[in-house]
């Protein structure tokens, strides 16, 4: 059993157990890169940026606060170079000094040519491109106590779930790692999804953080790693991944079109919601098929990336860390959604858009990248519609 903890939220004090605070996962090792090359100066893409600038300036902060907390020894491959968190942190203040100038955008190009050397993909699957998918912060309501609306539990880390890293036993399993539990004498996987939600293997454990009025909303949740949960008394408490239970992920709208409850093209957050709730008796089947189940822990300012800084709307991506150093500067060009009030996409607008490499997934790999598109309904309508063909260019200061 977790200790007690006292946790104090804007207006509320609250007792409750876990202390999620307090245990803060360790920061993710820079790890090398692959499939990259540096690009010729004539293939490089116009410098444009389609955001407001003061958004770009508080996700390279951010960047800079884990990069300061990075083993400064850690050494990675990036193109036809062997680069430090040092060089990524003197390019992001580089970068950072550049666009705080006011140069026009005219001089402001000119100036990112001759300082920054860009690169890119070389190839993955036959393709240079990345595939560009948004997520978001689910925005639910929450009670500290459980009642007869507020009664689905969202959970902290159990103390009993373990994780076994094969390297430490044979480097040839450098990258894998294992998630269980201990029974007996056995080593075996944690508690799937209908264990959990169903069967209540966790309940009386005091592992519940607050408790929510949304089963579709929650399962939502935990597929975006993120949530912000509004209390009675309108104050919020933000709450990020912890932990997760090992298990195989399936998405509640790849089961209800295997289903053949909902056709390809009417795919959607917005659509697939509306199905499950007004298809109630359907919910359980649905998603026990989905094993995976996600742990969280409260955090001060959400939603917090793998890097251990809190996201920015429109600026923080989701990335593979073998393909991607994490802190880095990159430019996104591609396509974005314009989406009415309904949550439906009216069109499709080509942008430019300078990001930071702050987050993984675990279903983020290789040439696939995840936009963080912000908090609430908009921002979900709007991640929702995303799965489009990009580019992305990590920025690196040229060697002197």
């Amino acid at each position: 059993m977790a200790s007690v903890a006292l946790i104090v939220i804007p207006f509320v004090v609250m007792t409750i157990g876990c202390a999620p605070t307090v245990k803060k996962p360790p920061l993710p090792p820079l790890k090398p890169t692959a499939n990259i090359v540096k690009i010729a100066p004539g293939d490089m893409p116009s410098f444009r940026d389609d955001l407001e600038q003061a958004s770009l300036i508080t996700a390279i902060d951010r960047s800079l606060m884990y990069l300061n907390r990075t083993d400064s020894n850690a050494r990675l491959s990036l193109g036809d170079r062997i680069i430090t968190p040092e060089m990524i942190k003197k390019s992001l203040v580089a970068f950072r000094d550049m666009i705080s100038c006011g140069d026009s955008p005219e001089v402001l190009q000119q100036k990112v040519r001759e300082s920054f050397d860009l690169y890119k993909l070389s190839s993955l699957n036959g393709n240079k491109q990345v595939l560009i998918t948004g997520y978001f912060e689910s925005v639910l309501n929450g009670s500290f106590t459980k009642t007869d609306i507020y009664k689905y539990p969202i959970y902290c880390t159990p103390d009993d779930l373990l994780i076994a890293n094969l390297r430490k036993f044979n480097k040839k399993y450098a990258a894998d790692q294992l998630i269980g539990r201990v029974e007996g004498h056995e080593f075996i996987p944690y508690f799937n999804r209908e264990d959990i939600d169903f069967k209540g293997v966790l309940e009386g454990r005091d592992l519940e953080i607050v408790w929510v009025d949304d089963q579709v909303g929650l399962f939502t949740m935990h597929t975006q790693g993120s949530g912000k949960i509004r209390l009675s008394d309108g104050t919020f408490i933000h709450l990020s991944y912890s932990q997760r239970n090992g298990r195989p992920f399936r998405s509640d709208s790849g089961v209800l079109l295997e289903l053949g409850k909902i056709e390809r093209q009417n795919l959607s957050y917005r659509n697939v919601k509306s199905y499950l709730r007004s298809h109630p008796d359907e919910i359980p089947d649905v998603f026990r098929r989905n094993e995976s189940y996600v742990f969280f822990r409260i955090v001060e300012d959400g939603p917090v990336g793998a890097t251990g800084v809190p996201l920015v709307p429109n600026r923080s991506i989701a990335v593979d860390p073998d393909v991607y150093p994490l802190g880095a500067i990159a430019l996104l060009t591609g396509r974005k959604p314009e989406v009415d009030e309904k949550g439906q996409v009216t069109r499709w607008i080509p942008f430019t858009r300078f990001v930071l490499c702050q987050d993984t997934g675990g279903l983020i790999k290789g040439q696939h990248i995840d936009l963080y598109c912000g908090s609430g309904d908009d921002a979900e309508n709007v991640a929702g519609s995303y799965k489009e063909q990009g580019d992305l260019y990590i920025l690196l200061l040229k060697a002197n």
